[in-house]
């Protein structure tokens, strides 16, 4: 909290009382965070969170605040909140993963200490690193086409000049179905607990997984769970292969980085190869 009253009330302008509002709206976010997790296996922070770009939209214009300021605020404060929702939700994880091999808290939070000092400067370089082999990441070209997307980052900022545009370009209606949806969770949350046998608990809509098949727009979830469904046939031997496949995805994308940046494989044609992809056609 010191900390973070420290960087952002000096680096971007945002008094205390912003600050330690983000910090309380990170702490209600991570209960939603972590039960979702839980029951999905997915960490819904970067979609919930945006309801505290709403909140800092309010905050923004009650303050007179103009547009470009609005949207520092706005973007900082719904970051500072998704964030250590997101971080809670991830240590939560962690801690049950090692509860179940054994391990010892004290060791994992050592480990999770060392682990967040080092990618924290990882991170600015790979960022850095994927910036300057994808200009289009910072700067969107007007056709839109870029290598890394970026989805949430898209959302993030259309909320932002959303929430601070002179009128909210959102219609009532969709507020009101919002509220609507969130009384109706509560109250089969409530139903499920008090008055439905644990046996027939399977029968209870899951709303956290409703709620995310309304905006996640990725579509790749049912390819994964069809591979999933194969490789759970396989048991244990799954789990080091998707971890592979994940690893050198990744790792695939670092090099293709380092070597754009180097000048290697820019066209495909005099400096890459098409050697393996679709059409015999540059796919890098």
């Amino acid at each position: 909290m010191l900390l973070s009253l420290t960087l952002i009330s000096t680096q971007f302008n945002m008094n205390v009382g912003e600050v330690i509002l983000a910090n309380i709206l990170g702490f209600i976010f991570s209960f939603i965070g972590v039960q979702s997790a839980g029951d999905t296996d997915i960490n819904p922070i970067s979609t919930v969170a945006k309801a505290s770009q709403l909140i800092f939209g309010g905050v923004a214009k009650g303050q007179g605040l103009g547009q470009v300021d609005g949207m520092r605020l706005n973007l900082v404060g719904g970051i500072v909140a998704g964030g250590a929702a997101a971080q809670s939700t991830d240590m939560t994880g962690d801690l049950k993963t090692g509860h179940l091999i054994g391990a010892k808290p004290k060791v994992q939070f050592v480990a999770q200490l060392v682990g967040s000092t080092v990618a924290s400067f990882l991170t600015v370089g790979l960022f850095v690193l994927f910036t300057k082999a994808s200009p289009c990441i910072l700067y969107p070209p007007e056709d839109g086409v870029c290598a890394y997307g970026a989805p949430p980052v898209s959302a993030w900022a259309a909320v932002a000049t959303a929430v601070t545009a002179p009128k909210l370009p959102i219609p009532p209606s969709s507020g009101y179905t919002a509220i609507s949806l969130s009384i109706l969770a509560a109250i089969c949350v409530v139903v499920k607990h008090l008055w439905i046998p644990r046996k027939y608990w399977h029968w209870v809509p899951n709303w956290n997984a409703i709620g995310l098949g309304f905006v996640v727009p990725q579509v790749f979830y049912a390819v994964a769970m069809g591979f999933g469904s194969i490789a759970y046939y396989f048991d244990m031997y799954g789990f080091p292969f998707a971890a592979g496949l994940l690893a050198g995805e990744g790792l695939g994308g670092v090099v293709q980085a380092l070597l754009t940046v180097a000048g290697v494989g820019g066209d495909g044609i005099t400096r890459g190869t098409s050697v393996g992809c679709p059409g015999f056609e540059f796919c890098g």
